[in-house]
């Protein structure tokens, strides 16, 4: 089954499936280049958020540690 893609106006590297109106990108570089981008982003995404985590835990041992130490 090999459909004739239909070129988009103004971007050389998609064309649209007429069969099922899905938008591809037909560069595989740009997309492999893409695909990179955007596991990059994800795993600092999850980096940030982990160091968020890791402050939380550190402010909270800090206050129950003064709490601690006006108690005692």
């Amino acid at each position: 089954m090999n459909r004739k893609l239909i070129p988009v106006e103004g971007h050389d590297n998609l064309a649209r499936d007429p069969a099922t109106n899905i938008i591809l990108n037909i560069n595989k570089d740009k997309s492999e280049q893409y695909k990179r981008l955007r596991d990059q982003k994800l795993k600092e995404q999850q980096k940030i958020e982990s160091l968020e985590s890791d402050v939380q835990e550190i402010k909270a041992m800090l206050q129950k540690l003064l709490e601690n130490g006006t108690n005692g």
